[in-house]
């Protein structure tokens, strides 16, 4: 659970970087769990979301050969190392050199950057839902058009805990709240 307020931002002319997981050149993510994907630094797994002003460029640091990048325009259209691309469009990355990203349209262009090494196991992807095997996935669908995974215990999609405000309430009791910003 990460707080947007502790996310690191780096704001330069004409952009802002969202650096959700995966370093971007000095500037640190924070800590991922410790059992996930993202905490073996091998793994070179990087989120990074992007929002750039007409004008603003940003310039993606370099990984390995064995890693791979992809760009998804959310909002506006975007120049990869010179070749436009439209919003609601995936773009593969050559993750071993220095990707080039520029807005040169009059509106506000924002791509989401995920990169990884490959997990070297089978993958299976319906909708929301990816598995490693067809029978996973099909038990999987069942189970949720059945039961919902657990039912949701309360009497409106749109459940809220009344005026406590946002807060996690951890396994162990624990209850975190934002920080405060000052």
């Amino acid at each position: 659970m990460f707080w947007a307020e502790n996310i690191p931002v780096i704001e330069q002319e004409g952009a802002k970087v969202t650096v959700i997981a995966g370093a971007f050149g000095d500037v640190k993510p924070l800590a991922p769990p410790s059992a996930s994907w993202a905490a073996n630094p091998e793994n070179e797994l990087a989120i990074w979301l992007l929002d750039i002003d007409k004008g603003g460029t940003v310039t993606l640091p370099v990984a390995s050969d064995q890693s791979l990048r992809r760009g998804y325009i959310f909002e506006g259209i975007a120049t990869f190392d010179g070749d436009v691309q439209p919003a609601k469009h995936l773009v593969d990355l050559d993750a071993t050199r220095p990707s080039v990203i520029t807005n040169d349209s009059e509106e506000k262009v924002r791509i989401l950057i995920l990169q990884s090494r490959p997990i070297e196991a089978p993958v299976v992807m319906r909708g929301p839902f990816v598995l490693n095997t067809n029978e996973q996935m099909i038990e999987t669908v069942v189970r949720y058009q059945s039961e919902g995974f657990g039912r949701w215990p309360w009497p409106t999609l749109a459940h809220t805990h009344g005026d406590e405000g946002r807060f996690i309430r951890y396994p162990d009791g624990r209850r975190e709240t934002p920080p405060t910003k000052i």
